[in-house]
């Protein structure tokens, strides 16, 4: 008895229940939309890029642990012409820091643009934070480019991924204490 009137107050007082489910939102495949997005998501929210070509001129930072999903390899197509000059760390066109949760990145290719003076390997895709729970798949990198994957710090599985080092940068990069 007293838990069907504890059920009426609740429903009576207007209890809303927590947000259960995670939403889908469409960015237009720029990076000004991808990023105006991330501001607005909450974790577990998923970012899907449309099928299409997409010149990427400035960096995306993802600090949120979301879903970023293109519509397949070679059909999401994004073509990294962020600036690598100015010496130092090249910044990436996609820099996911400070991730502590799942993260998973999907379904989409890259193509190097941008001339990167310094040869350094900063990577084209980079992840860095306390994550055990990061799955990086269905990517694939085309070089010329800073590299393809850096980690730094997560744990998780790749799979189906496809890089291009035909300039001799390195594929996968993964830093850690205790690696």
């Amino acid at each position: 008895m007293s838990g069907k009137i504890f059920l009426s107050i609740l429903v009576l007082t207007g209890f809303s229940a927590l947000r259960c489910g995670a939403t889908v939102y469409q960015s237009d495949g720029s990076a000004a939309s991808v990023q105006g997005i991330h501001n607005a998501v909450l974790d577990g929210d998923t970012i899907t890029l449309p099928a299409g070509t997409f010149i990427w001129n400035t960096q995306v930072r993802i600090t949120k642990n979301i879903t970023l999903a293109g519509a397949g390899p070679g059909v999401t197509i994004i073509y990294d012409n962020v600036s690598k000059s100015g010496g130092g760390d090249a910044p990436v066109p996609l820099l996911f820091t400070g991730i502590s949760g799942n993260l998973r990145v999907t379904g989409f290719t890259v193509r190097g643009m941008a001339p990167n003076p310094n040869n350094s390997n900063q990577g084209t895709i980079a992840v860095t934070g306390p994550s055990h729970s990061v799955r990086i798949d269905h990517v694939n990198i085309e070089l010329p480019s800073t590299g393809a994957f850096v980690l730094r710090g997560v744990w998780g599985v790749s799979d189906h991924c496809y890089v291009d080092g035909s300039n001799e940068n390195q594929g996968w990069q993964v830093f850690g204490s205790g690696w």
